[in-house]
């Protein structure tokens, strides 16, 4: 019998890094999904911060540093629309795959995310997304934030009390 034991770092760390590998697992399956004889064609959503616990739109509120906290943003009503244009797309003038005898399908990687406040900058670049799925965001924040904080059907782990920032 082993005991595992965790201090809070140490949890925050384990938690952000089976995240991040469960993102990167999914979309390599994807990609092996696309590049397959039975596939189809995929879109991978890579999207922006949305926040859906209080404490997460205080970090948000919080964050003052140029290109992050409102600056990517994604409201409940922005994601929900771009979800909507991602599986009813053709992916008519995406790029198709090359370098196989197998046959490609459309694989494409986009960022999704709200309008940022005015005068600051998009995190992340939408112009793929927006010419793709012929979708543009509409909201900027604190759009939709009433929305978010009126939930609750959701609890925030209270171990993860910290948004982690690895620098």
């Amino acid at each position: 019998m082993s005991t595992c034991v965790h201090n809070e770092r140490s949890l925050l760390i384990f938690v952000c890094f089976r995240y991040g590998a469960t993102k990167l697992y999914l979309e390599g399956a994807a990609e092996a999904f696309a590049r397959s004889v039975d596939g189809c064609d995929v879109v991978i959503m890579r999207f922006a911060w949305c926040p859906f616990a209080k404490e997460d739109v205080e970090a948000m509120a919080n964050c003052k540093t140029i290109g992050a906290g409102p600056d990517e943003y994604m409201s409940p009503g922005d994601c929900s629309r771009c979800v909507h244009a991602s599986l009813t797309s053709d992916l008519q003038g995406s790029i198709k795959g090359v370098g196989s005898s197998l046959p490609q399908h459309n694989l494409v990687k986009l960022f999704c995310q709200s309008k940022p406040p005015k005068g600051r900058p998009f995190r992340f670049d939408i112009e793929p997304t927006c010419r793709l799925l012929d979708w543009k965001p509409r909201d900027s924040y604190p759009d939709g934030i009433d929305w978010i904080l009126r939930q609750t059907d959701y609890v925030k782990n209270r171990q993860l009390k910290a948004r982690v920032v690895i620098s």
